[in-house]
C-alpha cells in the first residue's frame, strides 16, 4: 500500500465525515476502492504523458 498510514487515517476520518452512518468495515472497504481508484488513475496519467 503506497499510501502511509497517516495519511490512511486521515482519509478514513474524512470518510467518517461524509458517511456517518456506516461502521469501520464500510469505510475500510470505501478507502481500498478509493485507493484502487487512485492507483488507476495514476497508471492512466502516466500513460498519457508518455505518448
Amino acid at each position: 500500500n503506497k499510501i502511509n498510514a497517516g495519511n490512511e487515517e486521515e482519509v478514513l476520518a474524512l470518510l467518517q465525515d461524509v458517511y456517518p452512518a456506516d461502521d469501520e468495515p464500510a469505510l475500510q472497504e470505501k478507502l481500498t476502492r478509493l485507493i484502487f481508484a487512485a492507483e488507476v488513475m495514476g497508471h492512466l496519467s502516466v500513460q498519457t504523458e508518455q505518448s
